[in-house]
């Protein structure tokens, strides 16, 4: 008989805090995150660049602090920025 794994993806928030909309700056979200950020997307559609799986983390966070990027763009639109 096989085993069955019950997985639960793991994301994390790498933006800037936004206090007013509940995001905390690395908060880890479990299973679905289209409850949490689908709203969010209407007011900063890049949103979801900044958020990742767990294992891609360091790779992300180095993405945001460079310019052109999906992610940086995503971190300039959520402070206002250029994006």
């Amino acid at each position: 008989m096989a085993k069955r794994t019950n997985t639960v993806t793991q994301s994390m928030y790498i933006g800037p805090n936004v206090r007013k909309h509940g995001l905390v700056q690395y908060r880890v979200y479990r299973g679905d995150i289209s409850s949490v950020f689908g709203e969010l997307s209407k007011t900063y559609p890049l949103i979801r660049q900044l958020v990742v799986p767990l294992s891609d983390i360091a790779t992300a966070k180095a993405k945001m602090e460079t310019p052109g990027t999906p992610q940086y763009l995503a971190c300039q639109q959520i402070l206002g920025g250029e994006a």
